[in-house]
């Protein structure tokens, strides 16, 4: 019971570990930064858990949780579909002159270190939002690495973030 309480800081301090590791995968002299394995994992077991339901109503079918079901099925099903989306498609990578970030959703956004005109470090949603004339990206503090992107990013824009 005390290792599930103490389970979400335990999480939280593996993940702010795995933002200061600095190897990173290099491609055509571009730094790729992904997320951990953890909203991988996460996400399946979120995934599985409705499952474990199902086949307890299988042996015992005089349960009457069909909608207990439905609603536990929409609820982890959502959640767990949505992290296993946010580890496969979010990533960023950047080279000297500027970076590409990808988005939950798959979309792709390539910035030029110039164009940057703020940077927010939103603390209480664990993201990195950074600002353009016209364009608005989020980038996650989860992500392995980050600290070499903030290291490049205080380097050519002359901004500190921490």
């Amino acid at each position: 019971m005390a290792l599930l309480a103490l389970s979400p800081f335990l999480i939280r301090f593996y993940l702010k570990r795995q933002s200061y590791r600095t190897d990173s995968k290099i491609f055509n002299d571009k730094r790729e930064l992904r997320l951990p394995r953890l909203h991988l994992i996460l996400g399946i077991i979120l995934l599985l858990l409705p499952i474990i339901f199902l086949i307890g109503y299988y042996f015992d079918p005089q349960m009457k949780f069909a909608v207990f079901f439905i609603l536990l099925f929409f609820t982890f099903g959502i959640f767990g579909g949505l992290l296993i989306s946010i580890y496969l498609n979010h990533k960023l990578s950047f080279d000297d002159d500027a970076f590409t970030i990808t988005d939950w959703k798959g979309s792709l956004e390539r910035i030029h270190w110039k164009e940057i005109e703020s940077i927010k470090n939103k603390s209480h949603s664990d993201n990195i939002q950074i600002y353009t004339t016209n364009k608005q990206v989020k980038i996650s503090k989860h992500i392995i690495g980050l600290q070499l992107f903030i290291n490049k990013l205080e380097e050519k824009c002359e901004i500190f973030l921490y």
